[in-house]
């Protein structure tokens, strides 16, 4: 992204590669034109949902209990999400791949085949582990539903409304739970994190109105432990206690820090933290 800047320019030390992403002439071979870990991170995500999907069905049906496989199921969608939407962003347009295809060969495969595609290698994911799976062959198929006519390759606007949608409509709760472990509530794809996803995804198509909704689930959200704000701007880490999110777990990790002072003998009058919490 630096790269293609307008205002920048590469010096002697930048490789072929770097110079022709500055210029913004890339070659096929470029390695940092290569959509490869997208493709990766999506077919690991596909996997997992096709997996839960057929092993536990419960995760279609919005009216059973949720329980964690609804939770790794909304991670998986959010993690998918978060693919599609950057890789729609660099390339400008992006394939969206069905989710049967569960493997980079597959995905690339798909991808690069003119007309209709067919998965040769379906594999059907058994409970006990990969002696147990069912490998069906190409022509078995071939007559089932796992033959691919049209791909579909969305632009942006379209991969953003087709993430968006994904979410909205399939992702009932979304981080694993495990109550004994706070480093969980800091690192995995959590509420806050797929409601940042989906604010950054409606400003990317300019729907002020609804990424607005979904930065207020955050930005508002209060926690029990004294009142404070997860995402707000309070005093637990004035000072020197802004290392403490750098050296422990602080579940109310701050989005930004702003230097103010509240005293009147301060140097900053203005009542800084009223504007961004009413606590």
């Amino acid at each position: 992204g630096e790269l293609r800047g307008d205002l920048l320019k590469v010096t002697e030390n930048a490789n072929t590669n770097l110079v022709e992403v500055n210029n913004l002439n890339l070659s096929p071979n470029n390695p940092y034109a290569s959509p490869v870990n997208f493709y990766k991170l999506i077919a690991a995500s596909n996997k997992l949902i096709w997996i839960l999907q057929n092993k536990y069905p419960e995760v279609l049906d919005k009216t059973s209990q949720i329980d964690n496989i609804d939770y790794m199921y909304g991670e998986a969608i959010c993690m998918r999400s978060w693919a599609y939407f950057n890789a729609a962003r660099i390339f400008d347009e992006a394939p969206y791949i069905p989710e049967t295809l569960t493997t980079l060969n597959e995905i690339i495969d798909y991808v690069n085949t003119p007309g209709t595609y067919v998965d040769s290698i379906f594999i059907d994911y058994g409970p006990e582990g990969l002696n147990n799976d069912t490998i069906r062959d190409r022509d078995e198929i071939f007559n089932k539903t796992y033959v691919y006519e049209g791909k579909k390759f969305l632009s942006q606007d379209a991969m953003v409304q087709q993430c968006i949608n994904d979410i909205e409509t399939n992702v009932r709760a979304v981080g694993v739970r495990y109550p004994d472990d706070q480093t969980w509530e800091s690192t995995i794809w959590n509420e806050y994190a797929m409601y940042t996803l989906l604010g950054n995804m409606y400003l990317h198509i300019g729907n002020y109105d609804k990424a607005l909704v979904n930065y207020d689930m955050l930005l508002e959200y209060q926690t029990t432990d004294n009142d404070l704000f997860r995402f707000g701007m309070a005093s637990d880490l004035a000072n020197q206690s802004w290392r403490t999110i750098f050296t422990g777990i602080n579940r109310n990790e701050h989005v930004f820090t702003l230097w103010f002072g509240k005293s009147n003998a301060s140097w900053q009058r203005n009542p800084m933290q009223y504007y961004f919490s009413n606590i």
